[in-house]
């Protein structure tokens, strides 16, 4: 169904997935991953890539890796970078134009520097110790909202919508393989 969001939110329904404004109606999911600079392309490669995932039958793709870009020049890690918001917004409408759903992660790997979060400490914290971080050190958790408020409020120029409001926009992960029992070998580097 195109655009993506056509017939509302993608909802859970007693165990499958449906659209809100078509109850009782089982819905699948298949598509691909993004990673790094392919979320980050010209309008053009975005048509063309949105096009191409229509075409082979995908209705969904994962955007992974793009938020350490997304960032580019903050020193909090935690502002969108204009030049590169702008990429993803016109990224993201081309899929949704194409009938391809959205998802992401809030956190995947950021590179945060610790004095960031109120540790001095020289460099970046490892994506795997932010994560655990996140749960247990407040100002970590504040840097994860910050970053969170930013990309979910933001305005999508090209569908008129805040990626919270977007339709299209279907699942988030909040912090990517961000179980507590991934970090278990990561504490000792705290």
């Amino acid at each position: 169904h195109a655009p993506a969001g056509k017939y509302g939110r993608v909802i859970a329904v007693d165990g499958r997935l449906e659209f809100e404004n078509m109850p009782g109606v089982k819905q699948r999911f298949y598509g691909n991953n993004l990673c790094f600079s392919a979320n980050y392309v010209s309008a053009e490669e975005a048509k063309t890539i949105a096009g191409r995932f229509r075409r082979i039958g995908y209705n969904t793709v994962r955007l992974h890796h793009h938020d350490n870009t997304l960032v580019e020049g903050d020193p909090n890690k935690t502002q969108l970078n204009a030049g590169r918001i702008d990429q993803l917004d016109r990224l993201v409408s081309a899929f949704i134009e194409n009938g391809v759903y959205v998802t992401t992660d809030m956190f995947v790997s950021r590179s945060i520097p610790w004095r960031t979060i109120g540790i001095d400490r020289d460099g970046d914290i490892p994506m795997g110790i932010f994560k655990l971080l996140c749960a247990m050190e407040p100002r970590a958790m504040e840097n994860w909202k910050d970053f969170t408020r930013n990309f979910m409020l933001h305005r999508n120029p090209y569908t008129g919508r805040t990626y919270a409001e977007e339709p299209g926009f279907a699942w988030i992960s909040f912090i990517n393989e961000g179980n507590l029992g991934n970090a278990s070998e990561v504490h000792k580097d705290i």
